[in-house]
C-alpha cells in the first residue's frame, strides 16, 4: 500500500487517500500487527473526516476501535463509540452497524465487562442473520460471542458458539487459517476452565506452533497465547514449560508495543511460580518485586498488585514462610479507597465521632458525681452499695451486655477486605 499513498493520483484527491490508509490499515489488523493499524487507521480517520468522506470515517473509527481494545487501550475505544456511532448511523449502512455493535462489544470484553459485551455482540450477530449474511464475519461474531460467554462461566454455551465458528471457517478456508487458528484458541480455553488441562494444553499448543508459522515468534497476537500456556504448565507442575513460555511472552514484549496491555501483569506472576517451583525462590521474589514497580509506574487496574501480593503469600506458603505469606495476603486483601489510599477499616470509622452510630431509645439520665450504676460493681457488692440498687438487680445485670455490644460494635457496619 505504500506506493499507492505515494501516488500523485492519491495527493491530489484526498477521498483516494483516506481510503487507502484505511486499506492499509485492514491489512495490517487481518495481519494482527496492532500498533501499525492503529496508526494507519488513525490517519484514515484523519484524511476522510478532512475530505468530507464520512463512510470511510466511520469505517476506520469502527475498526481502530477494535484495534485498542486489544491493544490495551479499550477506555479510549469506548470514548470513541459516540462519534463512530454518529458516523455509522449518518451513512445508513448495516454492515458498518455489525461492525461497530462487533467491536464494541470486543472493547467492552477486553474491559472485562462481559454483560455489555454479550449485548452488543449479540445485537452484531442479529444484523448478521437478519441480512443472512452467513460468511466469514458471521463466523468471526459467532467466535466473539463465545469467549465473552466463557468469560460469563456459560461453557455450554461458548462452546456451541466456537464450534459454529469454527465449523464455519474450516469448511471454506481449511485448518491452517489464521481464523481457524483463532477459533482452536477459543475452544482450548473453553477446554481449561471445565478442567480438561491436557485436551487445552495440546489445543493451545497446536494454536501457537500454527500462529508461529503465520505470523512469526513474536507477533503481539501471541502474548495472551504464551502466557495461557505458562499458567496451564505451572498448574500442571511442569515449572521448566511455565519458565520457558514466559520466556517466549517476554520476547514479545520487548518486540512490541504492549506496555499497556491489562495481561501484561501475569508474565511476572507466571516467571514467579515457575521459579519459585523451580527452587530459585531469590529470582522469583525479584520477580514479583519488578511486577510491584511495574505496576507502580502508570495506570494500572487496582487489582494488579493485589495479584501479585497474593501470588507472593502462596508462594510464600508453599516454602514454608507462615508469617511471610500472612503479610502477604493481608496486603493482597487490604481495601483501597479512591486513588489508591487505604479505606478506613469499619473499625476505625465507628470510634469516630463521624461514624458514630445514633444513640436510640431515651437520653441516658446523667448521674451526680459520686454515684456509681450497680451493674459497674461486682454481684455482691451490687445488692449493697445504694438503696435503689436493691430493686433493679436485673437492670443492673443486663447493662453490661449492652456496653459490651457497644464495644463490639453490633448493629454498626462492618467492613469486609475486598
Amino acid at each position: 500500500m505504500t506506493p499507492v499513498l505515494a501516488s500523485p493520483e492519491v495527493e491530489a484527491y484526498p477521498p483516494l487517500e483516506a481510503e487507502a490508509r484505511l486499506s492499509l490499515g485492514v491489512v495490517e489488523l487481518t495481519a494482527l500487527r496492532f500498533g501499525s493499524a492503529a496508526e494507519a487507521l488513525r490517519q484514515a480517520e484523519e484524511s476522510s473526516l478532512r475530505a468530507g468522506h464520512l463512510a470511510v470515517a466511520a469505517e476506520a473509527f469502527a475498526r481502530r476501535i477494535y484495534v485498542q481494545g486489544q491493544s490495551g487501550a479499550a477506555k479510549e475505544a469506548i470514548q470513541d463509540v459516540p462519534l463512530a456511532r454518529a458516523l455509522v448511523d449518518w451513512s445508513g449502512d448495516d454492515h458498518l452497524r455489525w461492525l461497530l455493535l462487533n467491536n464494541t462489544g470486543m472493547a467492552y470484553y477486553s474491559l472485562g465487562r462481559a454483560a455489555e459485551a454479550q449485548e452488543h455482540i449479540l445485537a452484531a450477530l442479529q444484523i448478521k442473520e437478519k441480512l443472512g449474511d452467513l460468511d466469514f464475519e458471521y463466523a468471526a461474531t459467532l467466535s466473539n460471542l463465545g469467549l465473552v460467554e466463557l468469560a460469563l462461566g456459560d461453557l455450554r454455551a461458548a462452546r456451541e458458539y466456537l464450534v459454529r465458528s469454527l465449523e464455519s471457517d474450516e469448511g471454506a478456508l481449511g485448518a491452517a487459517h489464521p481464523r481457524v487458528v483463532l477459533s482452536r484458541i477459543g475452544l482450548a480455553l473453553v477446554e481449561l476452565y471445565a478442567g480438561r488441562f491436557d485436551a487445552s494444553l495440546g489445543g493451545l499448543r497446536a494454536a501457537v506452533a500454527a500462529m508461529v508459522r503465520i505470523h512469526g515468534p513474536t507477533s503481539d497476537a501471541l502474548l495472551n497465547t504464551y502466557l495461557q500456556l505458562a499458567g496451564l504448565s505451572n498448574r500442571r507442575g511442569a515449572h521448566a514449560d511455565a519458565l520457558e513460555y514466559a520466556d517466549h511472552a517476554a520476547a514479545v514484549r520487548a518486540a512490541q508495543a504492549v506496555e499497556r496491555d491489562p495481561i501484561l501483569v501475569m508474565l511476572y506472576i507466571h516467571r514467579a511460580v515457575a521459579l519459585a517451583g523451580l527452587g530459585r525462590h531469590e529470582e522469583a521474589a525479584a520477580e514479583l518485586r519488578a511486577g510491584l514497580e511495574f505496576v507502580a509506574t502508570g495506570p494500572r487496574p487496582a487489582s494488579d498488585a493485589a495479584l501479585l501480593h497474593d501470588a507472593s503469600g502462596r508462594i510464600a506458603l508453599e516454602r514454608g514462610d507462615v508469617g511471610e505469606a500472612s503479610h502477604a495476603l493481608a496486603r493482597a486483601r487490604r481495601p483501597r479507597g479512591r486513588a489508591g489510599h487505604r479505606a478506613v477499616p469499619a473499625r476505625d470509622r465507628r470510634h469516630s465521632a463521624r461514624h458514630r452510630p445514633a444513640r436510640r431509645g431515651r437520653p441516658r439520665r446523667r448521674r451526680r458525681p459520686g454515684h456509681a450504676r450497680a451493674g459497674a460493681l461486682p454481684r455482691h457488692a451490687a445488692a449493697t452499695s445504694r438503696p435503689h440498687a436493691r430493686r433493679a438487680p436485673a437492670r443492673g445485670r443486663r447493662r453490661p451486655a449492652r456496653r459490651r455490644a457497644r464495644r463490639r460494635g453490633a448493629g454498626a457496619p462492618r467492613g469486609r477486605p475486598s
